[in-house]
């Protein structure tokens, strides 16, 4: 099966004191120049040793930065030049050719365009390309068509749509589907329980949220919008089980400075969605959310910037109810969250871009582990197994998860017996 993945020279630690927020513990944060104007990042195996590495999209010139993680610190970085003036945004890492190597999809948001970036034994070479909408704004990583390979989903503020960029093995397939004024992101999860990948994209400018039920075939039908309204416009969006009754909540960070800047939670009742809660971010402009059990006590948490106040909030699920805000210090203009596990700690790290400070910071999260999580972001679930399947088959010293110096069947049996208990 085709594993699809959500996207240091000289460290620089900034002393961020180890503080605990309610159930979520933050050790010292780590942060890595990154010049210039870093956008997008993510996390995944680039050189196939088993230790996760990073790749950053910046400006001047427009780039991608590797970096490859020796298990003691990322090295310094190679560089991937993308072309003068196309913009390289949003990032994701895929095998894309089955060949087991992560290679790279990058949105080139100046030229609207998405391209692949194959890697061979960690050397990357420019692939196929596809054009998308202009002026894609988020792109997020699902598989709507049902064929076990990556669809790209991009939201393009100025053509008021969404790109599908689906793989077929060798290139992008590029359809769209209209959304309202200026989307700003999305989100893909199953909200009406028929088992196919539906999507949300947020409005800006409409101050709303489109609902696009999936066939399972790539192609989306309108089924209605949730409004936030006057004054709030709305950004981040993510799907996610809120209370944990099966059904998938949508959580979507709306944003006016001069009133307050808001989680609107839409709870979701076998398909409908109700009026929503709304919780403040504490923060100024706020923009991208993630989702994850960052206290890892069963429930999903919520991360959020604040792309004008240089911080990140993290909102606690206290059993379907969110915490008020624990705010955390970030670079300048915070642009974009990844998760993954970069620096050793026992759970999901948070590796936020400070777009005009130069830096991708790494946040430790020091609640206690959950074996299972293998890939470390934040959840167990089917990537975990097959990231632990990947690693056992090729006899990776990562699946010995006795940790009694041998890879055999006693590893596997003991990690599915992990995996059925979750954390």
């Amino acid at each position: 099966m085709m594993k699809i993945k959500h996207s240091i020279s000289a460290l620089a630690l900034a002393a961020l004191a180890g503080s605990a927020l309610a159930g979520v513990s933050f050790g010292p944060r780590t942060d890595i120049a990154a010049a210039q104007r870093p956008s997008s990042s993510v996390v995944a195996d680039f050189n196939g040793d088993g230790l996760r590495d990073l790749a950053v999209t910046t400006d001047t010139p427009d780039k991608i930065l590797i970096y490859l993680n020796s298990g003691v610190g990322l090295g310094a970085p190679a560089t991937l030049l993308t072309g003068a003036g196309t913009g390289p945004d949003s990032i994701a890492a895929s095998d894309l050719d089955a060949d087991g190597d992560n290679d790279l999809v990058v949105v080139l948001k100046n030229t609207s365009t998405i391209r692949a970036y194959m890697n061979t034994g960690g050397v990357f070479a420019p692939g196929a390309s596809g054009v998308i909408g202009a002026d894609p704004r988020a792109m997020i990583v699902s598989d709507v068509n049902g064929d076990l390979r990556p669809d790209f989903i991009t939201a393009n503020r100025d053509s008021n749509d969404l790109s599908i960029a689906s793989w077929n093995g060798a290139a992008f397939a590029v359809s769209s589907v209209a959304t309202g004024e200026e989307p700003y992101g999305v989100a893909a999860g199953d909200f009406n329980g028929d088992g196919k990948v539906d999507l949300a994209a947020t409005n800006h400018r409409d101050r709303n949220v489109s609902l696009l039920a999936g066939n399972g075939a790539g192609g989306f039908a309108g089924v209605g919008t949730l409004n936030v309204g006057n004054p709030y416009r709305p950004d981040g969006v993510v799907f996610t089980d809120i209370e944990r009754d099966g059904d998938m909540d949508l959580a979507v960070v709306a944003s006016d400075n001069a009133v307050a800047n808001q989680v609107f939670v839409f709870r979701n009742a076998a398909g409908v969605f109700g009026a929503p809660t709304l919780s403040p971010t504490g923060g100024m402009n706020s923009g991208q959310v993630v989702a994850a059990d960052l206290d890892r006590d069963g429930d999903a948490d919520l991360a959020v910037l604040n792309v004008d106040s240089a911080s990140m909030s993290i909102l606690e699920n206290l059993g379907g109810t969110l915490a008020a805000p624990a705010i955390v210090a970030t670079g300048a203009t915070p642009s974009h969250i990844a998760m993954g596990n970069l620096v050793g700690s026992p759970s999901a790290e948070l590796i936020v871009t400070g777009r005009d400070s130069n830096i991708v910071s790494i946040y430790e999260n020091l609640t206690p582990p959950c074996p299972s999580d293998v890939n470390a972001d934040g959840f167990v679930n089917g990537d975990d197994f097959d990231q632990f399947a990947s690693w056992f088959d090729a006899g990776s010293a990562a699946a010995d998860f006795n940790g009694d110096g041998f890879v055999n069947g006693n590893d596997y049996d003991e990690f599915a017996q992990a995996f059925d208990l979750g954390c």
